[in-house]
């Protein structure tokens, strides 16, 4: 049995509606699984309506981006690997399927146990990517600025591998305490020795994904085409998205940067994209607050593992001590 994996934060149904809508149509047959943190109960039921396994989650001392990879691997953990084949783990809000993942794994997997997909551009030639690696993590900027950015968001491989690269990335992402240390964590991870032989480095023109935010943005693209390492996908007038080869990609990342798509895509399922053709901004659906300051960070440097083993202890004079301090040093 294979199993499409999704994090959703804060969202109503509408933010989810065309994600879950094209999930339903795309043929997938296998399980289907969401992280819930922060849901009202409409949501919650109409994920449960449409046939999900719903995990209520909670934030804790970590940005969503990066925790999503323990709690996706906490999760995992608990279930019987035999039963599962392939996990298929993407972004909620901005990604929609356009035909049966499992099937396109089948076919290009192969040997390999995990597969990232490309953002046909460099580190340095990207305006996100570049900022995230140097502030993430500056000390290997030089070392990895000249590599493709693979996405974190649309992911895929063999269950126990990815069980286990989840808290590689968690435990990674986490050493940078930054909101968007989850990506610059994975390519990292990806590119060393002992993972890089295991992981399978789909390009664009394979037809896994097309993440429109790096290859036809209306705000960036005129400055990135000339850097671009493959060309723009063609969109139809049905909004359907082909590469080259004129073959529908499995995954659309990012169509909300795509005027005139997005609302073909609403139409298609019924949701309501927010902020067309809305410059990137990954940490702005959940709020981050004082992890500039630098006393904050300290703080949590310093307390998080043990604020964390008070949590699993439950010790509640503890843990509100530790969120006063948080509110304080916030501001």
């Amino acid at each position: 049995m294979d199993m499409i994996i999704g994090c959703i934060a804060n969202y109503s149904v509408d933010n989810i509606r065309n994600w879950v809508g094209s999930i339903n149509v795309s043929g997938f047959t296998g399980e289907k699984r969401a992280l819930c943190y922060n849901l009202s109960e409409d949501v919650m039921k109409y994920l449960r309506d449409n046939g999900f396994h719903c995990h209520e989650c909670e934030l804790n001392e970590s940005h969503i981006f990066v925790q999503r990879f323990y709690d996706q691997w906490n999760i995992l953990k608990r279930l019987d690997a035999s039963a599962y084949r392939f996990i298929i783990a993407t972004d909620t809000r901005d990604v929609i399927f356009q035909s049966n993942p499992s099937e396109w794994l089948e076919r290009n997997l192969g040997d390999k146990r995990i597969m990232a997909s490309s953002e046909c551009i460099r580190f340095a030639d990207e305006d996100w990517g570049n900022k995230t690696l140097r502030s993430c993590y500056g000390h290997l900027y030089d070392d990895f600025s000249r590599n493709i950015v693979y996405n974190a968001g649309t992911i895929a491989g063999e269950f126990k591998a990815m069980r286990d690269f989840f808290l590689n990335v968690y435990q990674f992402g986490l050493s940078a305490d930054a909101a968007e240390s989850d990506q610059p964590a994975l390519n990292i991870l990806i590119n060393l020795e002992h993972i890089k032989p295991l992981v399978k480095l789909a390009r664009q023109e394979d037809g896994w994904c097309t993440q429109l935010g790096a290859v036809m943005d209306p705000n960036t693209i005129e400055r990135y085409r000339p850097k671009l390492l493959e060309p723009s996908p063609r969109i139809d007038d049905n909004g359907i998205v082909f590469n080259h080869n004129d073959i529908p990609f499995v995954l659309v990342h990012q169509y909300d940067r795509i005027s005139g798509l997005s609302e073909l895509i609403d139409k298609r399922y019924g949701g309501v994209t927010r902020n067309p053709i809305a410059k990137p901004m990954r940490s702005g659906d959940v709020q981050t607050t004082g992890a500039g300051n630098p006393i904050y960070r300290l703080a949590r440097y310093c307390c998080g593992p043990f604020y964390r083993y008070a949590e699993k202890k439950k010790w509640e004079s503890v843990l509100n001590v530790g969120k006063r301090i948080k509110r304080f040093l916030s501001g």
